[in-house]
């Protein structure tokens, strides 16, 4: 679950980058094995990429999460239930989202 928060938020290399330490991009996993049971929280968080919120902090931009009112909106939508592991499965992904996002800090 952790690997898909990565995938959806984490800086990918393009060409030229991975070309400096002699890779290509057939070197990387393209895909992600994602657990049924993690389906939906994953599917949900990927919906929900344009809803971060966004302070201006110093001389850069800082995420600071999701917009939950969003979330359960787009979870109602999509015939999800926001139980409490649901939501916890979410933070988790949100939290990873967030390490990515920030460089490396919440």
């Amino acid at each position: 679950m952790i690997e898909a928060a990565a995938a959806l938020c984490g800086a990918q290399p393009d060409a030229d980058q991975l070309k400096l330490f002699g890779l290509k991009e057939s070197d990387f996993k393209q895909s992600l094995d994602i657990w049924p049971d993690n389906w939906d929280v994953v599917r949900l968080f990927e919906t929900l990429q344009t809803q971060w919120k966004i302070i201006a902090g110093g001389n850069r931009f800082v995420f600071t999460g999701i917009d939950y009112a969003a979330a359960a909106a787009m979870a109602k939508a999509l015939g999800m239930a926001m139980t409490p592991d649901f939501l916890s499965d979410f933070r988790i992904l949100e939290d990873e989202g967030l390490r990515h996002l920030n460089g490396g800090r919440k």
